[in-house]
């Protein structure tokens, strides 16, 4: 290898580790002015008290009288409150019943507002009455989307509850 090349190396070597050093003397002088700042506006973070497995159904009275943990009484109430089987067969058939509304449900508003969305671009490059109906049936097949998204509680009328 020639000196030139050698230099060069050893020269954008040198460039490196220069570079490497400022970023981390510029990371230390940095961060104990901007740590503070950065710890007041982060929010406080706390324990949840007790874990509910995503269901919204459950009675806050139970979850209470199972955080509070007052005694005897309090955790007769608590049993007295939990659901029965049949209460969470119900739960089990309620939740199979929204997992197949999203998983058919979503496709079928997708298709049907994409469809609306077409009718509707091909009425605004349409001239005269012809695009006006291919709008007016574009906004039609548009509002039917939005119909089933509404009874179906999916796309922009998706929950979390």
């Amino acid at each position: 290898m020639s000196t030139a090349k050698t230099t060069l190396l050893i020269g954008a070597r040198k460039v490196q580790i220069s570079s490497a050093a400022l970023a981390i003397a510029s990371a230390a002088a940095i961060t104990p002015v901007i740590a503070p700042a950065i710890s007041q506006a982060a929010p406080a973070v706390t324990a949840a008290p007790v874990l509910t497995w995503g269901f919204d159904q459950l009675d806050s009275a139970l979850i209470a009288a199972d955080n509070d943990n007052n005694g005897p009484a309090a955790a007769a109430a608590a049993v007295a409150a939990y659901p029965t089987p049949v209460e969470l067969l119900q739960y089990l058939v309620q939740g199979i019943a929204r997992g197949l509304e999203l998983v058919i449900g979503t496709p079928v508003y997708t298709a049907v507002a994409f469809t609306g969305g077409l009718f509707t671009f091909a009425g605004d490059l349409l001239p005269g009455p012809l695009g006006d109906f291919f709008v007016s049936i574009g906004t039609t097949v548009d509002n039917v989307a939005n119909t089933i998204a509404q009874a179906l509680r999916v796309g922009p009328y998706a929950t979390t509850g």
